[in-house]
């Protein structure tokens, strides 16, 4: 996207607010720096190897539960 704002003489955030996702290492390097919604991967990879451990172990009672909720975080920078 911002090859395209770059290309077409556009403008961030005057012409238009690009929001990323993922807090990537260089999502704060861009010029503007780059709003992201940054995921909690290492909550998510914990809770996938606890669920992979109950699963390994066998254990009575474990949990069941398919959809399960991660708090993201909005880390807004110049491009919004």
């Amino acid at each position: 996207m911002l090859k395209y704002v770059k290309e077409n003489n556009l403008k961030v955030p005057e012409d238009l607010a690009i929001i990323g996702i993922d807090d990537v290492s260089f999502a704060s390097f861009y010029e503007p720096g780059l709003t992201i919604v940054a995921q909690p991967a290492f909550e998510i990879g914990k809770k996938a190897a606890e669920l992979l451990l109950n699963k390994i172990q066998k254990k009575a009672g474990a949990e069941e539960k398919l959809v399960y909720r991660f708090e993201p975080k909005l880390i807004v920078r110049e491009s919004c």
